[in-house]
Parts: C-alpha cells; structure tokens; sequence
C-alpha cells in the first residue's frame, strides 16, 4: 500500500492521495458504534491491518468491558484532484472495482476531494452490558468469516490499486483480473489467494 501511494503521488499529475487504510479488524468497547457520540465513548482496545487467531483475539476481549464489539472495515483512500475530469475518472475506476460507496465529499476552487471506500464491512457484538453475547466456542466459529471478510477488502483493494496503475499511471506490466465472487471459498482458500497476489498489510 505504501509504495502504491508513494508513487501514485509522484506518477499521477494534478492529483494526490491524502488518509489511506488498506483495510482493518478492529476490537472496540462502545455501547454504539459510532465515533461522533461523544469523547471517549468508544475506545480502541487493538486493531490489525491483517488476518488474525482466535487466541489474539481473546487476549484482548474480557469481561472486565461492558460493551465489546468486532469491526471489519475495507479499504478507504482519499484523492485530492486538481480538475473535476480527474477526480470523476479515479471514481468511475473504484466503481469498475466494486467500490461502491465512493463519491465526491468536497469541491473548492482548486480542488475535489473524493473518498474511494470498499463496501466490507462486519460488526459483530461480543459483550453486551457485561454479559457475553458469544463465548470462545462461537468466537472460534466466526474468526474465519471475520478474516475472510478482511481478506476479500483486500483483494478489492488490489484491484482498485492495479486499475488505476493501469489506467492513470500507464503501466503495461500489470495484469488486472477483477474478480467479482468469492462466494464459498474457505479461509484456507483465501490465504492462498492472498499469498498469490502478494498483498501487503
């Protein structure tokens, strides 16, 4: 992600890249899952940019929180674009790669700002008002769906990266394969998948 956004800022002309996330599993106490309801109502107990174990999981989460949830996010990048014609090519780009909640969040003179934001997305509740809404034998159940959604953002993301390396940085040595269903795959399945397109954190 880093050397995509590196060199996207010294590539690509009248345009450049400001908050990037590849993609996370996030571990947060909050009674609503919301970042606006007030400071320090939700507070971040450990996050990844990566799959991770059930094991990992549960040396963060126990029952001295009252409210725990579970939070995949996909991918988000944000553009600042010079002219409006370059700011709606990068969006029809994220639209071909199935980032379908992207759009325009800002105009100005001199710039458009758009927001480029996956469509993944899993909130799971673990602990309710202190009492547990999964335990470990149900926490060990969905860590797959968990990291498979995690890892689906990520290949989404990889698509969205290549399009635009082929289509605004002019870069013949990509290949782009947008795959669109990973319905039924296992998790085994999909860190293959993930090893073969070399996908960093």
């Amino acid at each position: 992600m880093f050397d995509f956004l590196k060199t996207f800022n010294e590539k690509v002309n009248d345009c450049m890249t400001l908050s990037s996330c590849s993609g996370r599993i996030l571990v947060a106490e909050t009674e609503r899952l919301s970042f606006s309801k007030g400071k320090g109502m939700f507070k971040v107990l450990a996050k990844w940019h990566r799959p991770i174990t059930l094991s990992e999981l549960l040396r963060v989460i126990n029952s001295r929180y009252s409210n725990v949830w579970i939070i995949v996010t996909g991918g988000i990048i944000h553009f600042s674009c010079r002219f409006m014609d370059k700011a709606l090519e990068i969006l029809d780009i994220a639209q071909k790669t199935g980032f379908k909640h992207s759009g325009i969040i800002s105009i100005r003179d001199d710039e458009v700002i758009i927001e480029v934001q996956g469509e993944e997305k899993l909130s799971i509740p673990v602990i309710i008002n202190r009492r547990w809404i999964l335990d470990k034998n149900s926490l060990s159940e969905v860590i797959d769906i968990i990291n498979e959604t995690l890892i689906l953002a990520k290949i989404r993301l990889t698509n969205l990266v290549k399009l635009i390396e082929i289509k605004l940085m002019k870069r013949s040595d990509v290949k782009f394969n947008n795959r669109k269903s990973f319905k039924g795959r296992t998790y085994r399945e999909f860190k293959e998948l993930l090893r073969k397109v070399k996908l960093a954190d």
